[in-house]
């Protein structure tokens, strides 16, 4: 592929870390696209998930593919629409999983984000950055976190203010979406990732009202 026209926010020929996705559904299955489409050579992607019916509205698979694993199929698409082998992983990420470079933590329940945060990717020197999203129907987050900064760390666990019971989900027990809002996310998920490498002065939390268009940011870095 010609990667001529974004070479100056990103040169995939310059860029050499691995890039672990946990999660490959709504926000996760786009992330892993654009992040192919942008050349990124080194894309993990973590999901234990078959691809199902109801899937197809809002992630980026084909009808052609469900009853496959998640995983697989993310590979197929991305193998179809770049020229990146994505490497997979047919497991659930936990607080014991090694992990390194950039993490988008991208997972279905509140809990599983904190064990992973907790066990896998705080104070761990060999993870970059961490990006966490959370998406309902008219409003998303986004979180950018170097799980080894102090300021960082205490600003981020204090939106693990709320469990499941009471996050808004969908019939199948995932977070409600439509695809506008998924693709969305996504996108500022990935930008959020450029600009760290750009070493851009970012916010770490960025909540935005897809209704309204309107958004709020915050840093909680107090030097």
């Amino acid at each position: 592929m010609q990667y001529g026209g974004q070479l100056e926010i990103f040169n995939p020929d310059l860029f050499h870390t691995p890039v672990h996705i946990i999660g490959v559904g709504a926000s996760g299955s786009w992330v892993a696209l654009m992040l192919a489409k942008l050349g990124v050579s080194q894309i993990h992607v973590w999901d234990f998930d078959q691809l199902e019916d109801h899937n197809l509205c809002n992630q980026a698979f084909k009808r052609t593919q469900v009853g496959q694993d998640k995983v697989d199929a993310v590979r197929e698409v991305c193998a179809e629409m770049s020229e990146i082998e994505v490497i997979i992983h047919h497991d659930a990420v936990d607080g014991n999983t090694p992990l390194t470079g950039i993490v988008f933590v991208l997972t279905d329940t509140m809990s599983s984000r904190a064990e992973i945060w907790r066990g896998a990717l705080k104070y761990k020197a060999n993870v970059k950055l961490v990006i966490e999203t959370r998406m309902g129907l008219d409003m998303c987050r986004i979180y950018n976190v170097n799980p080894t900064d102090l300021d960082q760390i205490k600003g981020y666990e204090s939106t693990f203010s709320y469990d499941d019971s009471q996050a808004e989900v969908s019939a199948c027990g995932t977070s409600k979406s439509v695809i506008t809002s998924a693709v969305t996310v996504a996108s500022i998920a990935v930008r959020q990732m450029l600009n760290f490498i750009n070493e851009k002065d970012m916010p770490n939390e960025i909540i935005y009202d897809f209704a309204f268009n309107n958004y709020l940011t915050t840093k909680w870095n107090t030097q």
